[in-house]
């Protein structure tokens, strides 16, 4: 792949777009289409075009297959884009390395919020590796652990639990502290979401802490008896292992899949600071040392009441908090920023390219100060 490629999706998830930024070596698999257009300065436009309802429906218009869609690249010279002008092209490209700076700054302060919390723990990341021997009778493994595969022993395993419960010799587990922890439910149908619907949730909604608010996926509340309530901690049961978010206001009242796993915790643990201590690294490999199953992992209620969960000083978790904070704030700013260059596209396309210029260099201004 070469800088200004655009990478597009052709098996599974159809039509999803990402732009190459660097030259750094690097390819990828045969699910995705790479499009090199003749002048790189056409990149981001064409890029930001095929996510628009005009790229993204004519890409969707050639799907082919039965069980699994597929999108071929012979159907590729179908697809109309029209001309724009060379300003807005290069305000549209503005517009995406916006979006680029934003999401780069949110993933930065993340990361330093990530590495704040494990300091803060006194878990040291280079000493925690796959060597040594555990040495467990029979008696231990199966009738206190129930557990008599290898890899559940691991020393690297001793080595993160007694870290942190020597950062917090009271430290619990899920279970003993939550206010409660449930499964999802199925849904056998899903309609567009709209007034009087309530928002579904699934594993793959899960992402660094946040739980996306999917508009395709909504259920009609009263066929459901569960629901998640503001600052629940939501993860993937199946797959998406190891991912949590934080139900947000947006998602209050919502239904989640039986393929997620809910709980909530007293309010003295800040919701976005243990999402964002479940998320780490080193406490993914607790997640993955009690999840169970061969060809596809799984965790179940029994499993995830396990984890266990120091408290951490009130005063670090405010600071944590708010780095974490100002980080989704950045991210939230970078999706508008998407948002508003598919909208100048469109708006170029049904109006004029002039106005639709001057629009979106309002919105770059407003969005990147």
């Amino acid at each position: 792949m070469k800088k200004g490629d655009i990478l597009l999706s052709i098996v599974g998830t159809i039509g999803k777009v990402s732009l190459v930024s660097k030259d750094n070596k690097a390819t990828c698999n045969c699910k995705l289409a790479i499009l090199r257009p003749y002048d790189i300065k056409e990149s981001a436009l064409i890029a930001i075009y095929l996510k628009t309802k005009y790229g993204f429906d004519q890409v969707d218009k050639f799907k082919r297959g039965a069980v699994q869609m597929g999108y071929l690249l012979e159907d590729m010279n179908q697809i109309l884009i029209p001309e724009f002008s060379n300003t807005f092209a290069e305000t549209v490209a503005k517009a995406v390395e916006g979006i680029k700076t934003l999401t780069d700054s949110s993933t930065r302060q993340y990361s330093e919020a990530e590495s704040y919390l494990i300091k803060e723990i006194g878990i040291d990341m280079s000493s925690i590796t796959n060597g040594g021997v555990s040495i467990k009778s029979f008696s231990e493994c199966f009738f206190i652990q129930n557990r008599i595969d290898s890899e559940f022993y691991q020393p690297k395993y001793d080595k993160i639990i007694e870290s942190i419960k020597k950062y917090d010799a009271n430290t619990k587990s899920i279970d003993e502290i939550s206010n409660y922890v449930f499964t999802g439910e199925c849904a056998d149908e899903y309609f567009t979401y709209k007034a009087g619907l309530c928002h579904y949730i699934r594993g793959t909604d899960i992402h660094e802490g946040i739980v996306d608010v999917d508009l395709e996926h909504a259920v009609e509340a009263e066929r459901h008896g569960k629901f998640v309530s503001t600052g629940d901690i939501v993860t993937g049961r199946v797959g998406t292992i190891g991912n949590f978010g934080v139900i947000s206001e947006a998602l209050n009242g919502s239904v989640c899949s039986d393929n997620v796993l809910c709980f909530h915790l007293p309010d003295n643990y800040l919701p976005d600071v243990y999402a964002l201590y479940f998320n780490s690294p080193i406490i993914k490999e607790l997640t993955k040392r009690i999840s169970r199953g061969s060809v596809q992992q799984r965790l179940n209620q029994e499993t995830l009441r396990e984890l266990i969960v120091p408290y951490i000083d009130e005063n670090i978790q405010k600071e944590i908090d708010s780095k974490i904070k100002s980080s989704f704030v950045l991210k939230q700013k970078s999706e508008k920023l998407l948002e508003c260059a598919k909208t100048a596209v469109e708006m170029a396309i049904e109006q004029d390219g002039t106005i639709a210029v001057s629009w979106l260099k309002s919105k770059i201004d407003e969005l990147t100060k």
